[in-house]
């Protein structure tokens, strides 16, 4: 719960300079940092090093390359269930910059929404080894001055960067692909006010937080993704969402089928009524939730070292 807040740099790192050293950084907020050349928030010079991001925002840091994050030589890179809103760049990389040979971004779970570049990719700009982009939403990013050109969300110089189960901008080198939405409003609860009515980040009243109706809905995967979690702590249902947020009220009403469980992490959730008949098999955590009625029929069983729990509510707000 650290806040970087209003620092600046006259080189690297306006909020933190990460030089060859381990970072795992939990529901940080590095707001209107500045450094004159790499990594408004943070430059990574990690010369094998590695970062792990998490529950994190990134609002309006600003800098010549990298406005939000600058990564070079950090081997390791995983950042998840974050947001990177209003960052700049004057040339490449408004939210992320990644100039590197060493590692590979692994990006989960995030939401990029209004940052800029005045060269190449508002939201990401990779160049060297590819990343892989998951369950992410890339928003009114701006290469230029422009949403709907070439790079505006995201410019991937090493030709081998994979965007899957994602919302894209118009025009973007991401039209298509394995789960993709492109060109349409992700629907955020209020776009103006990103920290909400208490003006707090990281609370349940977060302006990007999703609209019922929201095209990505239950449209992201856990194929390649380790977490469960959204960037409040809440628990993706049914099939993750797109983006940071998770949207709590279940979007179909029953379900008579329930798979088998081995070994995973899950919630099955409906308007209405779960009826399982399905076997919980070591070691798996797994969570039901209905807002009238759970059936556990014959057949159903689950097997020891498991959490079970299963719970008669709606959850929307």
């Amino acid at each position: 719960n650290l806040v970087l807040r209003n620092n600046s740099a006259l080189q690297n790192g306006g909020g933190m300079f990460n030089d060859n050293s381990f970072h795992t950084l939990d529901n940080l907020v590095f707001e209107n940092n500045y450094a004159s050349f790499y990594g408004g928030g943070i430059s990574s010079d990690g010369g094998g090093g590695t970062m792990s991001i998490s529950g994190s925002h990134f609002i309006k840091n600003s800098a010549s390359n990298g406005g939000g994050i600058f990564l070079f030589k950090t081997t390791q890179i995983f950042i998840k269930s974050s947001i990177f809103v209003g960052n700049s760049a004057v040339n490449e990389g408004g939210g992320i910059n990644h100039d590197d040979t060493y590692g590979n971004p692994f990006i989960t779970n995030c939401t990029f929404y209004e940052n800029t570049a005045g060269a190449e990719g508002g939201g990401l700009y990779n160049w060297g080894l590819p990343s892989t982009i998951i369950n992410t939403v890339f928003w009114k990013n701006e290469k230029a001055g422009s949403t709907d050109i070439l790079g505006a969300d995201i410019k991937d110089g090493s030709g081998a960067s994979t965007v899957q189960h994602s919302l894209t901008q118009e025009n973007s080198a991401f039209l298509s692909g394995n789960g993709i939405i492109n060109n349409q409003a992700p629907l955020f609860v209020d776009e103006a006010n990103i920290k909400g009515a208490d003006g707090i980040y990281g609370t349940a009243d977060d302006g990007l937080r999703l609209m019922t109706g929201s095209p990505v809905l239950d449209m992201g995967t856990f194929t390649g993704i380790s977490h469960t979690e959204d960037i409040l702590g809440a628990r993706f249902i049914n099939e993750p969402d797109i983006g940071a947020y998770e949207q709590p009220c279940p979007s179909l009403n029953s379900i008579s089928v329930v798979p088998d469980f081995n070994n995973q992490t899950r919630t099955v959730a409906r308007k209405q009524t779960i009826s399982a008949a399905n076997s919980i098999n070591p070691v798996s955590n797994i969570y039901y939730q209905a807002g009238q009625s759970i059936l556990l029929n014959p057949g159903f069983e689950t097997i020891g070292q498991n959490l079970f729990e299963a719970k008669i509510d709606t959850a929307c707000p």
